[in-house]
């Protein structure tokens, strides 16, 4: 049985690469499901920069508009307005 975290990281790098390739999706592996997020999700922008996994198994997700952290359920945006140690919300 995979891991429902591990399972997600897996398909945000999967969306992620298949959303820099063709417009056609791919099959995805049996187990696996496609879910794209966007700032009605919760993410300050629908472009991530960059993303990192923590051992809680949480998601880092660095975009233009902040930092967020995703736990598998939801979104929290950390950016210069409420956190006074970021001074650029653009995040790399």
């Amino acid at each position: 049985m995979v891991d429902r975290r591990s399972g997600l990281v897996a398909v945000l790098v999967m969306a992620t690469a298949w959303g820099l390739s063709a417009a056609t999706p791919r099959a995805l592996p049996d187990g696996y499901t496609r879910r794209v997020w966007q700032t009605q999700d919760g993410l300050p922008e629908n472009t991530v920069q960059a993303f990192a996994q923590t051992p809680d198994n949480s998601l880092w997700i660095g975009a233009s508009g902040g930092l967020v952290r995703f736990d598998g359920a939801e979104f929290v945006l950390y950016d210069r307005d409420n956190t006074p140690v970021i001074r650029e919300n653009s995040v790399f």
